[in-house]
């Protein structure tokens, strides 16, 4: 659509992709039970959830995670406040 001084272009928004469901992590093979009462209505992860699973539950390195709005980046950070170190054994 032309106006006066510019040009107005309509982008249609991307089709939502499907989702491959036997890619999505079950909540209950995942989790420690003390960690599955955050999800008490919730059988799987999302895809980005499921995609950052095991960086963010069994290491202790930095993430930077990058979503649509929407997508699950705060749920995506089940270690913010860990209860026990699950990626390395105690020192005795």
């Amino acid at each position: 659509m032309q106006h006066k001084g510019y040009e107005e272009v309509f982008i249609p928004p991307m089709k939502k992709p499907e989702v491959d469901e036997s890619k999505l992590r079950l909540i209950s093979e995942s989790f420690d039970s003390f960690a599955q009462q955050a999800f008490p209505k919730t059988k799987t992860l999302n895809r980005i959830q499921s995609r950052v699973y095991e960086s963010a539950y069994h290491h202790n390195n930095n993430l930077l995670i990058c979503a649509p709005t929407g997508a699950g980046q705060i749920i995506s950070t089940p270690r913010a406040a860990p209860a026990g170190d699950h990626s390395s054994s105690a020192a005795g």
